[in-house]
C-alpha cells in the first residue's frame, strides 16, 4: 500500500509539473525518466546497501557538524537566548527563528562565498556537474543546482547559483528559484 500511495504522490506531482508548464512541447520525457531512475537508484543504494548507506551518513554527520559551528556562534552572540534556557527566561518562548535559522543561512551563505574564493566550489561544480549532465542532458548548472539542494536546502541554492545568475536562461533561472 504504502508503494502504491508513493508511485500515486510521484504521479501526481508530474501531472501538476505538466498541467502548469509554459511549454509543454518542450518537456523531454527522457530527462524525467531518467532523473526519476537516478533517484529510485540513489534510494535504493542509500537504504539497502551498507556502502551507500555510510555515505550518506558521513555527508549528514558532515553537514551538521559545519552547522553545529553556526549553533556554537548563536549562543556566543545571543547567549541565553538560545537554547535551553531560552524557555525559563521567556516562559517557554522555545524555538526562535531570528535566533537559530538566520545565522545558520549567514554563516552557510559565507562559507560558500569562501569555497568559491578559494577554488573548490568550481572543482566541485565540474564534477558533480559532469556526471549529471551526462546522465540526464541537462546544464552543469541544473545538475549542481539538484545536487546542492539535496545537501544544503533551498535557503543557500541562490548563494551557490550567485556566479551563475548573469548567465542562465530562463528554466535554469526558474528551477534555482531565482
Amino acid at each position: 500500500m504504502d508503494l502504491l500511495r508513493s508511485l500515486l504522490g510521484i504521479g501526481i506531482l508530474l501531472l501538476i509539473a505538466f498541467i502548469f508548464s509554459n511549454n509543454r512541447r518542450k518537456i523531454k520525457i527522457r530527462t524525467v525518466g531518467a532523473a526519476l531512475l537516478l533517484q529510485i537508484v540513489l534510494g535504493a543504494v542509500m537504504l539497502y546497501v551498507p556502502a551507500g548507506k555510510w555515505l550518506i551518513n558521513a555527508i549528514a554527520s558532515g553537514v551538521n557538524k559545519v552547522i553545529s559551528y553556526s549553533d556554537a556562534g548563536s549562543s556566543f552572540i545571543f547567549g541565553g537566548l538560545v537554547g535551553p534556557k531560552m524557555n525559563v527566561l521567556f516562559d517557554g518562548a522555545g524555538f526562535v527563528f531570528a535566533f537559530h535559522v538566520l545565522p545558520a543561512i549567514i554563516f552557510i551563505t559565507s562559507l560558500i562565498s569562501i569555497l568559491y574564493y578559494i577554488g573548490v566550489m568550481g572543482w566541485v561544480i565540474n564534477i558533480l556537474g559532469y556526471v549529471f549532465q551526462k546522465m540526464m542532458r541537462v546544464s552543469k548548472v541544473e545538475a549542481f543546482a539538484a545536487v546542492t539542494t539535496i545537501f544544503l536546502g533551498q535557503n543557500e541554492l541562490p548563494a551557490v547559483l550567485k556566479p551563475f545568475i548573469s548567465k542562465m536562461n530562463r528554466n535554469e533561472l526558474f528551477y534555482g528559484h531565482l
